[in-house]
């Protein structure tokens, strides 16, 4: 595996998702691997994948480089450019990408890369809405009527921001 090399990357936008655009990295192995760039549009995704490959600093391009050697890559790229600069989602992606090609690569799960799996269960939780978010004995009841429910959650997210708000303005 360590004779593998990136050979291109790329920036795809699938009619069947507009809006959303994908990073694709293939290797000489015949290995590609995928990562989302959120809605970043296809020219500037593939603007900034050419400017890493003709950047002043050479080891910010891809091409011809070992694509497990991702901590590496990561450092380089992501230490390049301020943090909140446009170009992230698609350093993000490149970075999802490299994942996707050593799991694929390397015949494992990215989830066994990344150390293994933290939890083998997940514990979900639903939104509630709507009642008095002051009268405790109303929530209460609600609490008692969404864990008996069928789904079998055990939490709730309550976003309590508009009635703090309107309780404070009226004071």
């Amino acid at each position: 595996m360590n004779d593998v090399r990136i050979t291109t990357i790329d920036a795809l936008q699938p009619k069947a998702r507009e809006g959303t655009t994908i990073v694709c990295i293939q290797t000489d192995a015949g290995v590609t691997g995928y990562g989302p760039a959120g809605r970043t549009a296809g020219p500037v995704a593939r603007g900034v994948i050419h400017a890493l490959d003709h950047a002043r600093l050479p080891q910010l391009g891809l091409i011809g480089k070992d694509p497990l050697a991702i901590g590496v890559h990561h450092h380089n790229m992501f230490y390049a450019y301020r943090q909140r600069a446009r170009h992230m989602q698609v350093l993000s992606a490149i970075d999802i990408a490299l994942w996707d090609l050593a799991g694929k690569l390397l015949g494992q799960p990215v989830h066994r890369l990344l150390g293994g799996p933290f939890r083998t269960e997940l514990p979900l939780y639903s939104h509630c809405g709507g009642g008095d978010q002051f009268d405790r004995v109303a929530w209460r009841d609600r609490a008692q009527e969404l864990t008996g429910g069928e789904r079998g959650f055990r939490a709730f997210k309550v976003d309590i921001h508009h009635p703090l708000t309107s309780r404070c303005s009226s004071r």
